[in-house]
């Protein structure tokens, strides 16, 4: 035991001596000195218990001597100690407690303020979809396709729906404009706003739209554009066959005469083309004039061929043996217009296509046919007797054997 002597006069004084304070016989890492008279303790401290003559840290997080809540904190062993580490969501409001943390109030929430609320939960939060709106997961709101998912309330004979972002809107369907907030069908045809051309047809109002109806000799191309009917091309005149001829004009025809006719009365009428020379064009040195319903032909002249309905040339009699020459006594000699045979020498022209001997030539023809026939006479007669003294006098030549 330790202490402090001190004598005075006859009486001797003794005081105890405080180990912890004039020392460290403890190992203050793990214990703590307590001061006892005449001696010390090495007590534990807290948080470590005496085991085998040594101070060892107690577990806490191992038993039930730790204050964490599970829900909001998570028990962390130290040396001597714990500690309450908190959870995601929460904050320390000192070593063993764990409060929530508000999220909505910071900005520690990802909520998108044009589309959700921010709305606080324990140790979390969630964003709470605004209307319009819808949760993709618990922090993302998505904009809702009203118009493509039919939640919407558009009139579906005036209006088109059009979605926006959170909402949507129900503009009016063309043809139709908002009256007090409801759409109504806009008369197109009272003001300038309908494209009929009102040449060829007229405006027609419908409910929410308007139509141009085309006016007689015109058809619709498409509902607004009219053109023009050809009514000559497609059979749908009134002309008269052979005698008129159908001229199409801009919503309407005409029937127009035929070449070779004439209206008289508004009946078309033929036209005589061989009563006046400036409406026909035959030649009168060729051909004559041949009135037809409608037309006129030139009829040729002996000694001329067609060689159009109009048109006549010389016919070439001695080229397509048309002639009368006799080619024993003539040769045929065209002519414009006819032709003539040219009489052989001894011959003479009796007509223009007859050839007869001369005179010269008949006595010379008569003298060579006498003296033909007297010399045929004598040559027979001399053959004659000839043949009859051979036969008298000739001797027999008979060879005897």
């Amino acid at each position: 035991m330790r202490k402090f002597h001190w004598k005075f006069n006859k009486y001797e004084i003794y005081l105890d001596i405080d180990e912890c304070a004039t020392s460290t016989p403890c190992d203050l890492t793990t214990q703590y000195c307590l001061n006892t008279i005449g001696s010390y303790q090495c007590l534990c401290r807290p948080g470590y218990q005496l085991i085998s003559s040594s101070c060892q840290d107690i577990d806490e997080c191992s038993n039930s001597s730790n204050l964490c809540n599970n829900a909001t904190s998570s028990c962390v062993n130290l040396p001597g100690s714990y500690n309450c580490t908190c959870l995601t969501g929460f904050y320390n409001k000192d070593q063993w407690t764990c409060k929530d943390i508000n999220e909505c109030l910071t900005l520690l929430n990802a909520c998108d303020n044009e589309s959700s609320i921010c709305n606080n939960q324990n140790g979390s939060y969630r964003c709470d979809c605004l209307s319009g709106f819808y949760s993709k997961n618990p922090w993302t709101c998505e904009d809702i396709d009203e118009c493509a998912k039919n939640r919407h309330n558009c009139s579906s004979l005036t209006e088109v729906c059009v979605n926006t972002i959170g909402s949507f809107v129900c503009p009016c369907l063309p043809g139709y404009r908002k009256v007090n907030g409801v759409c109504t069908d806009i008369n197109e045809c009272l003001n300038s706003s309908y494209a009929c051309d009102n040449a060829t047809s007229t405006c027609l109002n419908k409910v929410g739209t308007y139509n141009c109806t085309c006016l007689n000799g015109f058809y619709n191309i498409n509902q607004w554009t009219c053109a023009d009917v050809d009514e000559c091309s497609q059979n749908k005149h009134k002309c008269a066959k052979v005698i008129e001829t159908c001229l199409n004009t801009v919503g309407s025809y005409v029937c127009n005469c035929s070449s070779g006719y004439t209206r008289v009365n508004n009946v078309c009428s033929d036209v005589n083309e061989c009563l006046n020379v400036g409406t026909n064009v035959c030649d009168a040195q060729t051909s004559t004039c041949v009135n037809q319903i409608g037309t006129y032909s030139c009829s040729c002249f002996k000694g001329f061929s067609s060689k159009n309905k109009w048109t006549c040339e010389d016919l070439d009699e001695c080229l397509t043996d048309t002639h009368s020459c006799n080619s024993s006594t003539s040769s045929c000699v065209n002519n414009v217009g006819t032709y003539s045979c040219s009489c052989n020498n001894g011959y003479f022209n009796k007509d223009q296509h007859t050839c007869e001997v001369s005179q010269e030539k008949s006595v010379l023809f008569a003298f060579i046919a006498i003296f033909s026939a007297v010399l045929l006479t004598m040559i027979g007669f001399f053959s004659y007797c000839t043949a009859s003294n051979q036969f008298k006098y000739a001797p027999l030549n008979r060879e005897i054997i």
